[in-house]
């Protein structure tokens, strides 16, 4: 039911031209990813690329739905030092994302 819940919300993003993907300052800094970038054409969604190897470095993209399911499909452990790729929709459901994954990471 999740699933389509994303998937409803992904659309609907789409449909109204939602095309906006949060910007980082500073790549090792969570907070600091207040800045924004218009996608343009087939770009779609935000892909969010978090390294936790290298000080839990974060990197957003604008890409197309298809290519995000795919590496963020593939799944990752942020405790294990694995670089980890989420999608998102748009700024607002970027940084409930961030800041969910980010009090995870940091907790765990």
């Amino acid at each position: 039911m999740l699933n389509v819940f994303i998937f409803v919300v992904i659309a609907l993003a789409i449909a109204n031209g939602q095309h906006i993907c949060p910007v980082c300052t500073n790549s090792n800094d969570y907070k600091s990813c207040t800045g924004t970038r218009e996608c343009h054409y087939t770009h779609e969604i935000c892909m969010v690329r978090i390294d936790t190897q290298l000080n839990n470095r974060i990197e957003y993209f604008c890409t197309n739905y298809d290519v995000c399911q795919i590496y963020a499909a593939v799944g990752c452990d942020p405790s294990h030092g694995q670089t980890c790729y989420y999608c998102c929709t748009d700024v607002v459901s970027c940084r409930g994302q961030r800041e969910a994954l980010f009090m995870g990471i940091l907790a765990g």
